[in-house]
């Protein structure tokens, strides 16, 4: 018996077809410029559309934040890692007038043959690592809601209050 799909009603914030094809940097973008991350008004345009139109990133408004693409991605635990939100530290703070950087992995998006879905669902799962300290006023990182392994899920159940949390999320999107 297969198991049932999810259906996720796909719509970019900056409208288009969401199934096309990302037109990502090239190598020969990255040898132009001589650095290994690219400018990206882009993905900035895209950022700016999520804070403003989905909920729950309204502190975003007041800071800045600068967008690039990565020419090379890397791995983290075997795994190809497609973008990252950092806070300016030590001397890059000194130099970079940002309070988030937001990179995605130009080579990895090319690889796996990005849309321009899947480009906006990674800068939203970026975005999603920002958060502002009100007690601190200042901004701050903060890691994944949960963490996990499909098959401990499938043998355990939400046995952790974050997989909890997980689960009723994805059983709130089946009723959809």
């Amino acid at each position: 018996m297969a198991k049932p799909q999810l259906k996720i009603v796909r719509k970019l914030v900056t409208g288009g077809d969401p199934e096309q094809l990302y037109p990502m940097p090239g190598p020969e973008d990255f040898a132009k410029a001589g650095s290994e991350y690219l400018e990206a008004e882009d993905l900035e345009k895209i950022g700016e559309a999520l804070i403003e139109k989905q909920g729950g990133f309204g502190y975003l408004k007041e800071l800045k934040i600068v967008y690039l693409w990565k020419e090379k991605g890397g791995e983290s635990h075997g795994k190809a890692v497609l973008g990252r939100c950092q806070r300016p530290k030590g001397l890059l703070a000194k130099f970079c007038d940002a309070d988030f950087i937001v990179w995605l992995a130009a080579d990895h998006h090319r690889t796996f043959r990005s849309t321009r879905f899947q480009v906006e669902a990674t800068t939203f799962h970026e975005l999603c690592h920002t958060d502002y300290d009100e007690e601190k006023d200042k901004a701050r990182l903060v890691g994944h809601d949960y963490e996990g392994f499909c098959r401990e899920v499938e043998l355990y159940g939400a046995w952790r209050s974050d997989l909890e949390k997980a689960a009723q999320s994805f059983h709130q999107l089946s009723l959809l």
